[in-house]
C-alpha cells in the first residue's frame, strides 16, 4: 500500500511539473511586434510618365525641376500618409494637403489611398486604388494610378 501512495504521489508531482512547465513554455512566445510594411518611409520623387494607350508612355509637361526636387510622399507605419507632391502643371508649391490615410488590399501591391485636400476654402476627399512596387533593394518605389479610366500614371521614386 505504501509503494502504492508513493507511486501517486510521483505521479502527481510529475504531473504538476509538467503542467508548470507548459504554461512557462506558452507564456514565452514572443510579441508580435508592430506591422511592417516596405511601402512605410519617406519617398522622394524622381521621375513621371504618362501612359495613353496606344501611343505608349510620355514625360508629363510642367516644371519637373520644382515637382522633382520638392516633392515626397510619406507613408508612415500607423497607416496615414503625407502628400508633399507638386503639382504637374509647372507650380513650384506643394498641393493643400490636408490628411490621409493607406490600406493594403488583398490583391498584390495593391494600396486603397484615402486623402483630403483643400482648393479656394472647400476640402476634396479622393480614394483611389494603386499600385505600389518597391523593388528588391527596398529603395525604389514606383506608384500606378488609372486617370479618369484613360491613362495611366507612373511616379518613380527613391527612399530618402
Amino acid at each position: 500500500m505504501k509503494n502504492l501512495k508513493s507511486k501517486i504521489r510521483a505521479v502527481n508531482v510529475l504531473g504538476a511539473l509538467m503542467m508548470l512547465m507548459s504554461v512557462v513554455f506558452f507564456s514565452c512566445q514572443p510579441d508580435e511586434g508592430p506591422v511592417t510594411n516596405p511601402i512605410i518611409g519617406t519617398w522622394s520623387l524622381q521621375a513621371d510618365r504618362l501612359l495613353f494607350p496606344p501611343d505608349g508612355e510620355i514625360p508629363r509637361s510642367g516644371n519637373p525641376g520644382c515637382r522633382y526636387n520638392n516633392s515626397e510622399f510619406i507613408f508612415n507605419a500607423d497607416k496615414t500618409l503625407i502628400d508633399k507632391r507638386n503639382p504637374w502643371g509647372g507650380y513650384c508649391e506643394p498641393y493643400d494637403f490636408i490628411r490621409g490615410t493607406w490600406q493594403k488590399l488583398q490583391e498584390e501591391n495593391m494600396y486603397r489611398i484615402n486623402m483630403t485636400y483643400r482648393y479656394n476654402g472647400a476640402e476634396y476627399p479622393i480614394t483611389q486604388n494603386w499600385k505600389l512596387e518597391v523593388d528588391q533593394t527596398g529603395n525604389k518605389l514606383k506608384i500606378t494610378t488609372e486617370v479618369l479610366n484613360q491613362y495611366e500614371l507612373y511616379e518613380y521614386y527613391i527612399r530618402k
